[in-house]
């Protein structure tokens, strides 16, 4: 027979359940998760009569507002708490906030799985107990709809599912609040190509950029994280930016910025000199790196240094030095640095370790997981990828990789609410833009999107400074013809509507950089 339900806890442990009551506290999904849990097993049993006052404070407040999930100030200024004594109140008070920030330590998609698991226990002790009894009674009839009603519930359980619907008709009460909320909270890709044809990140988005080594994936999560949490003239609001650096050295995105803002300092100080008139080594980022370029900008590291102080401060960095970093350990990192970030930056997926030798399984667990956690912060999380080898370059492979070339699992694109390619353009832009020195056009493909499923049918063109380390706000836009193997670029007349900068025609940039603007006709009705 199986053990008595008094004994299938969700944790032997105090600290386990306050993690998880902190949960309950900060999020409505997962108090509705425990909620359905203590519908199937009659008696939860918290192991603290401390929660079990905050869990009763939390239902009272439900009970009267059905619509709303309340704050922590609000769990503590209710009747629940307020009926103690003020000891008892300050009391009350110290476990709220030692629960929430245990949840740090607790990461809740271990604890939801112990909920499942411990709901389909109880699910079969329940059922079990009833057909015994029902076939002592010799009530057969009775035994068999008890065993099929104990099926439904446990795949109902497996499938994630409950039972509570909503009317559309409800639903579109709140949604207009809720998208405008979200609308206030978009932020920017800081590339204009991106931030046209998507409308910028919005909270939520799990955002998949893929590329083959050496194309630019962790300069674009750069560029991306510096556009947001720099404060300038033109975003005097900056963003709270946390970017796990997992590939890289340590300090080694603090660097990529620093010599960017050097190149601009130079070229600040000195606009009348053409660039590469100096030698092109001691321009570079990797002369600068490794000191040979001291002269050229040893002068401007004070200012720069004194410039980052007041403009980064918004730009935290983790760097993965020793040691194993699976999911647990990105789980704890994202809960730790969540409420205070807009942005979160995963660079990248494939350094982390696995959990078992199924790569396609736990990457998509892993995936899985972070939309988990978008979801449940309402932070965007950017995931940079590898992909797949590909054979030798010939005519008749494609120029651009597509979304079955990202390493893993199928499934990770399929979780991803956009996923993003870039693959080098520079031998298939028509003239070769080698001539044009310092820029390189680098192929932009939008392969998904949740919110316009017609980007999928255009490539864009950035165009990259190697010298300022930035990309152009002006781009190409195209489509790739032929099986992929080649880009054609758009008809002026028939460039779509949101591409504002999308006017570089590769054969009109000037040798000194600059953009010779199409003109867009207007088409005859």
């Amino acid at each position: 027979m199986a053990q008595n339900t008094r004994t299938l806890t969700l944790s032997k442990s105090e600290p386990q359940q306050t993690g998880l009551m902190g949960y309950v506290i900060t999020d409505a999904k997962v108090y509705e998760t425990v909620k359905t849990t203590m519908a199937v097993a009659g008696n939860f049993g918290w192991l603290l009569p401390h929660h079990t006052m905050i869990w009763n404070a939390i239902e009272a407040y439900h009970k009267e507002f059905e619509d709303r999930h309340p704050t922590v100030a609000e769990i503590e200024s209710s009747d629940e708490v307020l009926r103690h004594d003020r000891k008892m109140q300050d009391r009350l008070k110290h476990e709220i906030k030692k629960a929430v920030d245990a949840r740090v330590d607790f990461g809740y998609l271990a604890l939801e799985s112990d909920l499942r698991e411990w709901q389909r226990d109880v699910v079969v002790e329940k059922a079990l107990r009833e057909i015994v009894q029902l076939h002592n009674a010799n009530d057969g009839e009775a035994a068999r709809k008890c065993l099929i009603s104990a099926g439904v519930r446990l795949e109902t359980l497996s499938n994630g599912l409950t039972d509570k619907f909503r009317a559309a008709p409800d639903v579109m009460k709140t949604e207009n609040a809720e998208r405008l909320e979200q609308a206030s909270r978009r932020i920017s890709y800081g590339i204009s190509y991106l931030d046209e044809a998507l409308g910028g990140i919005a909270p939520n988005d799990v955002i998949l950029i893929g590329a083959k080594s050496g194309v630019g994936k962790t300069e674009l999560a750069t560029r991306i994280a510096l556009a947001n949490a720099e404060r300038t003239k033109l975003n005097l609001h900056p963003k709270r930016v946390a970017f796990f650096a997992l590939e890289a050295e340590p300090a080694e995105i603090e660097r990529r910025i620093k010599y960017s803002l050097l190149i601009k300092a130079y070229y600040d100080k000195y606009p009348d000199e053409r660039r590469w008139e100096k030698d092109e080594a001691l321009l570079s980022y990797k002369a600068w790196r490794l000191g040979i370029a001291q002269s050229v900008f040893g002068e401007f590291e004070d200012e720069v240094q004194a410039r980052c102080d007041v403009t980064l401060p918004y730009l935290q960095t983790y760097y993965r030095q020793y040691g194993d970093f699976g999911i647990e350990e990105l789980e704890k990192g994202i809960v730790k640095v969540a409420k205070n970030a807009d942005l979160i930056i995963l660079d990248h997926l494939h350094f982390m370790d696995l959990p078992s030798d199924n790569e396609n399984a736990a990457y998509k667990d892993i995936v899985k997981r972070i939309r988990h956690l978008a979801l449940q912060f309402g932070k965007p999380i950017i995931v940079i990828a590898h992909l797949r080898k590909s054979g030798p370059p010939n005519r008749y492979n494609p120029i651009m990789p597509n979304l079955d070339d990202f390493h893993g699992s199928s499934d990770i694109v399929k979780i991803a609410t956009a996923a993003i390619l870039l693959g080098n353009a520079k031998n298939h832009v028509k003239p070769c833009l080698e001539t044009y020195q310092g820029y390189n056009p680098t192929f932009i493909r939008i392969a998904k999107s949740r919110i316009d499923g017609s980007l999928v049918h255009g490539t864009g063109v950035a165009y990259y400074d190697f010298i300022k380390r930035a990309y152009k706000k002006e781009y190409s836009f195209g489509t790739l013809i032929n099986g992929d193997t080649e880009w054609r670029p758009t008809d002026p007349r028939q460039m779509p509507v949101w591409a504002v900068n999308g006017t570089i025609d590769a054969e009109k940039i000037d040798r000194e950089g600059n953009v010779v603007k199409a003109k867009k006709e207007t088409v005859d009705r």
